[in-house]
């Protein structure tokens, strides 16, 4: 029979696992220099009788009482004093089972919520990925589930943010910040108040790193992109503190940065486009102003110029009703945004038909009565068809029988955006060709055609026009939506037969 080396694992005994960590603890609480000894024993009959695997999660879930009938004295004391003593061996361990402990935690009876922010996020400095990242999830966890945790992660993060020199570090702590304040207002509002975002904001305004402004550029986009976006995020990022910065980089008050132009071009679009009802009030004239410049400023040629030219454009358009006016006003942004003369590829059509279809559909305004009256809705219809020199209805209804799936896509977009409004639906039914367009139920054969067709309809039929239409129309309507977007015709068995 083979002998057993002396500390060889053995099956795992929960029973005297716990015990060795309650003794483990009680050793290292006593003081390491009075007990040394004793605690290097316990800790390799740790090793004997469980898995680093094992412990850890032990610990964390102790930590995070998961289990109140197994809530271990001094679980966090021990956990950190066997990651530091042998983290070759404990510290991805205890990382995994923090951030898995942090996951499930739905209450929190303890008192040790700053210790475990303090002892999660210094491990935001850690050179090994896993380890860090890890960390930076347990925060985030910890923070949405419990607000007891809030403060203290944040105090926590900002102190290590404080202590770094290294770029890596404060991206990471910048991530686990944004993150926080995103899902939590009160989070934001700590943050505010205990100026955690002010190294933010000192990261976007530092010229000598342009790379890691690229990377706060990105991060402040994932907040400006949440729907919904709670009031104090809207608030921070519409504020001349961060809006003056990217201004100043996409050209709104000079030459545009030739690296981080475009981004902030583009982070101001979600800006005006998600923000739209606290843009209106954060957002001083000056503001409205300098974007439009960096719009004349921007670099549009070439496809992806093209794109982010329209985004940009449209969303500055339905920032406010003045904002849309200034844009139909100017010849340039007017032809720039709207034209589908020199538009060859049917993504890009798409994406001018649809930026259009943004600005007047009146449901994706957050606030009612925030968006263009009728008037000015059919004035950018109309300077639509003015630019591309053809009525707007008769261009959408061309654009309709394309062969090019993107192209028929973009025309029911702007379609049924028009047609959320009363006024649109008399001004398409106005049309000769459009209540033939609504009833042919073959020209389209893809599934995401037929549905936007089929949603087209409906809305034509629910809309306050209704009860003005003719008997047989409705009649007609009704039936097409009654059948559903995917109708098959049936042929009789007399007509098979003939054939």
């Amino acid at each position: 029979m083979a002998e057993i080396p002396l500390f060889a694992p053995r099956p795992t005994d929960p029973d005297e696992t716990i015990k060795i960590l309650i003794e483990l603890s009680r050793a290292l609480s006593e003081g390491q220099q009075s007990r040394a000894d004793e605690i290097e024993d316990f800790t390799k009959i740790l090793e004997t009788i469980s898995t680093p695997r094992l412990t850890m999660t032990r610990l964390a879930d102790s930590i995070f009482f998961l289990d109140e009938s197994n809530v271990l004295p001094g679980d966090l004391l021990v956990l950190t004093y066997l990651v530091s003593s042998n983290p070759e061996k404990y510290l991805k361990e205890a990382s995994r089972a923090v951030n898995s402990a942090a996951e499930r935690v739905r209450t929190y009876n303890g008192d040790n919520s700053s210790r475990i922010a303090q002892v999660v996020s210094s491990q935001l400095t850690s050179h090994d990925v896993e380890v860090s990242d890890n960390a930076s999830k347990a925060m985030i966890a910890m923070c949405k589930r419990l607000d007891i945790f809030v403060g203290p992660s944040i105090e926590a993060i900002s102190f290590c943010w404080s202590q770094t020199s290294s770029a890596i570090v404060a991206v990471r702590c910048a991530t686990t910040l944004i993150e926080i304040t995103i899902a939590n207002e009160s989070a934001m509002d700590l943050a505010v108040s205990l100026t955690a975002m002010d190294n933010v904001l000192r990261i976007l305004n530092d010229p000598t790193d342009p790379l890691t402004q690229m990377t706060i550029i990105d991060l402040l986009e994932r907040m400006a992109t949440t729907k919904p976006i709670h009031d104090s995020a809207a608030r921070w990022i519409s504020s001349d503190q961060v809006v003056g910065p990217l201004l100043e980089m996409a050209g709104g008050s000079g030459e545009i940065d030739p690296l981080l132009g475009g981004p902030a071009l583009k982070l101001l679009s979600f800006i005006f486009s998600n923000v739209r009802h606290q843009v209106s009030a954060n957002m001083n004239s000056n503001h409205l102003q300098g974007f439009k410049r960096a719009l004349h400023n921007f670099d549009s040629s070439g496809e992806i110029g093209r794109l982010d030219f329209v985004d940009a454009v449209s969303s500055f358009a339905s920032a406010t009703n003045d904002t849309l006016i200034g844009t139909l006003d100017d010849p340039f942004l007017r032809e720039k945004w709207l034209s589908l003369a020199s538009v060859a590829q049917p993504k890009l059509k798409y994406v001018v038909l649809s930026s259009i279809a943004r600005v007047i559909d009146p449901s994706l305004y957050t606030q009612q009565g925030k968006e263009p009256p009728d008037s000015l809705a059919f004035r950018l219809l109309k300077t639509f068809g003015a630019v591309n020199s053809r009525d707007a209805v008769d261009i959408l209804l061309s654009l309709a029988k394309s062969p090019i799936v993107e192209t028929r896509l973009g025309s029911y977009v702007l379609m049924h955006a028009i047609a959320k409004r009363a006024a649109g639906v008399k001004l398409m039914l106005g049309h000769k060709d459009f209540f033939n367009f609504l009833m042919d139920r073959d020209i389209e054969t893809t599934k995401e055609g037929k549905e936007s067709k089929y949603f087209i309809v409906k809305t034509v039929l629910e809309s306050e026009v209704h009860s003005m239409l003719a008997d047989d129309v409705v009649e007609k309507l009704q039936k097409v939506v009654d059948q559903g977007p995917f109708v098959v015709k049936t042929i009789a068995w007399e007509e098979m037969a003939t054939e």
